[in-house]
């Protein structure tokens, strides 16, 4: 798997996800680095990340910040 975002200097500007071809993920699927994958293979590693990298940083999406959901 190619990454479309990269982690460290670059990663903590990075520009907008639409201007580099990411698109959101279906339901049931998780975004990766920009990249569609199965949600449980982004929630193993954003565990790995949590507990191995010195200062882990998460950009959440409207999902996670507003409870994002079609009726609201």
């Amino acid at each position: 798997m190619s990454k479309k975002i990269t982690v460290g200097p670059v990663g903590y500007m990075p520009q907008s996800a639409p201007s580099m071809g990411v698109e959101l993920s279906p339901e049931g699927k998780a975004l990766l680095y920009g990249n569609i994958v199965e949600e449980e293979e982004a929630m193993r590693d954003a565990a790995k990340a949590l507990l191995t990298m010195d200062n882990p940083t998460i950009f959440p999406g409207p999902q996670v910040l507003w409870d994002w959901r079609e009726d609201v």
